[in-house]
């Protein structure tokens, strides 16, 4: 059966929006429609299938959901996410969540609300079965649970032709905000002792000036080339001997599809040990997952050293990421999930909220968003607020959650001002 399926998401921006795009020209099955709350920032998408900054737009949202068969939340820690699902009057309507985080660190967590909320909760990777939250649910709830994990088409990256090159060229993509990379990241790239190294940094984020500034204060200008954001980052695989890609030890991501997309292109990454790198690689080759910066650097210079025995390792870890970023097992899973789902009679959601909160107001959006974690901001206990803040970087992004990010959605709230000043 043919299912209409309407996917709910912030922007349509990076790796989740590659997942969605492979997900809908890959299957045949259903029809897809994706309304992006946000600006669809790449604008390279169909303009009959994505439909952009729709936020506040309840009336016609509703009209949409009336109309699916589904529909399916695209799940991360954002304003305009959280506003939605606090503030819209659904009509009735079956739903499934695919959370594209891990969920291991707030401000980028799970709740009950939010389970309770779906049909369906569908997490990315396992890795987000460790969750503390999910861990404390009622066994009614962990019912509505399962995985998928995403992939946005790696099979386009396999056909990369290495061309040759004088330098040693260590590569990195994503998102350069502290809160994803390893705050030590250049100090780590400046004790790496190759002849002729080169770092190539493709992507942006709102540590990217503090990076280049750092790079700048080191003197190491003539080693690094930020690109910025490439539409076809291809040619500069190319080109790129190895993936150096050291995260924040609690960082919010899952099946990292640049990890995927760099062993396809034919190039080893060299990771830290943390919970979603460990997975993917556990998959193939766990001698790239270091322990220490120390152990980072000394695997990289090691792989500098043994670089001619990289086809045979490579072609190891290839067959194994291959399975693990299959698209049409993607597919089929959730297909899966939607034969099971679409049995369901279509039912209304609430956000359930106490009497005494606005739900309008942007203070309440973003203690509604951290679970558990938002009574502390509720009991407006200084301590206890910064010492919540000094146990993880996302805390002081302009992004993934952070305070900052609600401010700037809701620029008026006096409450959030403060919460934001504790942060200095």
């Amino acid at each position: 059966m043919k299912y209409n399926i309407l996917h709910i998401v912030t922007h349509c921006g990076g790796g989740v929006g590659s997942v969605l795009m492979n997900w809908i020209t890959t299957d045949t099955k259903n029809k897809h429609t994706i309304l992006c709350l946000n600006t669809n920032y790449l604008n390279t998408y169909d303009p009959n299938i994505v439909h952009e900054n729709m936020r506040n737009k309840y009336t016609e949202i509703n009209k949409w959901i009336r109309k699916s068969d589904i529909v399916m939340v695209e799940f991360w820690n954002h304003p305009f996410l959280f506003e939605f699902l606090i503030n819209n009057d659904f009509p009735k309507c079956r739903v499934c969540f695919w959370s594209h985080i891990s969920g291991l660190h707030p401000p980028y967590v799970f709740s009950e609300k939010l389970i309770d909320f779906s049909d369906k909760f569908v997490f990315s990777s396992p890795i987000s079965y460790e969750a503390k939250e999910i861990k404390n649910l009622l066994p009614a709830l962990t019912s509505k649970l399962s995985h998928i994990w995403t992939t946005g088409n790696i099979e386009q990256f396999s056909n990369v032709t290495p061309i040759p090159h004088e330098e040693f060229n260590i590569g990195c993509m994503g998102t350069l905000d502290y809160s994803k990379l390893h705050p030590n990241f250049v100090n780590i790239c400046s004790k790496i002792n190759i002849p002729n190294v080169r770092f190539i940094i493709i992507g942006t984020g709102c540590d990217a000036e503090k990076i280049k500034q750092e790079v700048k204060h080191r003197g190491l200008e003539d080693k690094f080339l930020f690109t910025g954001i490439i539409q076809d980052v291809r040619p500069y695989l190319a080109i790129i001997d190895v993936l150096g890609y050291p995260l924040n030890p609690k960082h919010f991501g899952t099946c990292e599809q640049v990890i995927g997309e760099s062993i396809s292109a034919g190039i080893i990454p060299i990771v830290m040990k943390n919970p979603a790198e460990e997975y993917i690689l556990l998959q193939s080759l766990i001698k790239f997952v270091c322990n220490s910066e120390q152990e980072y650097i000394h695997t990289m210079e090691l792989l500098y050293r043994e670089r001619d025995h990289k086809k045979k390792i490579i072609t190891f870890m290839q067959e194994q990421v291959v399975k693990l970023y299959d698209t049409n097992k993607m597919v089929l899973d959730w297909d899966n999930i939607f034969d099971k789902v679409i049995t369901l009679n279509k039912r209304k959601r609430i956000w359930n909220i106490s009497n005494d909160k606005i739900k309008t107001k942007g203070h309440t959006i973003f203690t509604e968003s951290l679970g558990n974690y938002g009574q502390i901001f509720e009991n407006n206990n200084v301590d206890e607020i910064k010492k919540l803040y000094a146990s993880n970087l996302q805390w002081y992004s302009m992004s993934k959650g952070s305070p900052k990010q609600y401010l700037e959605s809701f620029p008026d709230d006096e409450i959030l001002k403060k919460w934001v000043k504790l942060l200095d």
